[in-house]
């Protein structure tokens, strides 16, 4: 086996992981099941600063006959810009970000899935190349932060915003 030292950087760091929303329901048994078990992928990204970032993926499967439940995991990867970025902020959100998570919600999915009737649900390889293909960037939250001049410029902005939105939910419901 060939030693690289001073592999090149992208110039992102990431910061944390965390899941977000889990869920495991059983099926409802109203019909049978397919045979072939179905992902699917949510993904969106939005600034936390102007040099802070979180993406967040969304992965689910559907019930089949060997496993009769559904279960799904939302996790967030924060992010942020170090030293000097040699990948567009763009690429990366699309495609580094999605690739360093994926093994995340493979860990979720396969931990939620474990103690169930089917057994554990390992994700399979995924061409994330692909995948994000699939995806439109102007349609994420970034992108109307962007438009509207929304990026907080600090953390301690960031937090404020999110306690008067956090607030603002907790007076309507």
């Amino acid at each position: 086996m060939k030693t690289v030292k001073n592999p090149p950087l992208s110039g992102y760091a990431l910061l944390d992981v965390y899941t977000y929303e889990q869920s495991l329901k059983p099926y409802d048994g109203n019909k049978k099941p397919p045979i072939e078990t179905e992902v699917s992928f949510g993904w969106d990204w939005r600034y936390v600063t102007t040099d802070i970032f979180e993406v967040k993926l969304l992965v689910s499967i559907t019930p089949t006959v060997d496993k009769p439940l559904s279960a799904s995991s939302t996790l967030v990867g924060t992010f942020r810009v170090s030293g000097t970025p040699r990948i567009p902020l763009e690429s990366f959100v699309t495609l580094q970000a999605v690739a360093i998570l994926l093994p995340y919600a493979r860990q979720y999915l396969a931990n939620l899935t474990v103690n169930t009737l089917g057994g554990a649900f390992h994700l399979p390889s995924i061409n994330v190349e692909e995948l994000m293909t699939r995806f439109d960037l102007t349609k994420a939250t970034a992108t109307s932060q962007k438009e509207n001049g929304d990026i907080p410029k600090t953390l301690s902005e960031s937090l404020k915003r999110l306690k008067a939105a956090h607030k603002g939910r907790l007076k309507q419901g």
